[in-house]
């Protein structure tokens, strides 16, 4: 994704105008802002969950099922297409059962 924006910055900056430079500039923050969200670690926490590019607050969970003795899959309601959507968590052994116990607490399936 990131070669494509850098193919279009690439030619925007050949023209040399103001206007392009700024172009660039913004695109370049854009890409910047996806990779660091891309990177961010999962979390599941007391007002929500980090999924990939995203948090959602527990109202958006639909629910939450344990696909392997160490993973958990979350379905969970987009806001902006209003589409369902799922991500996957690897949770250490040690954490499983506060893990459990807070997906419990809030996720209502």
């Amino acid at each position: 994704m990131i070669i494509p924006w850098g193919i279009l910055g690439y030619f925007h900056y050949r023209n040399n105008t103001y206007n392009n430079i700024l172009l660039d500039i913004f695109w370049i923050e854009i890409s910047i802002s996806n990779i660091i969200r891309t990177l961010q670690s999962s979390e599941i926490r007391e007002n929500g969950t980090y999924g990939p590019r995203n948090f959602y607050k527990w109202s958006k969970v639909q629910s939450y099922s344990w696909i392997l003795p160490t993973t958990i899959q979350f379905k969970v309601n987009t806001t902006f297409f209003k589409t369902n959507n799922s991500f996957e968590f690897i949770i250490k052994e040690e954490l499983k059962s506060k893990v459990n116990e807070t997906v419990q607490k809030y996720v209502h399936s």
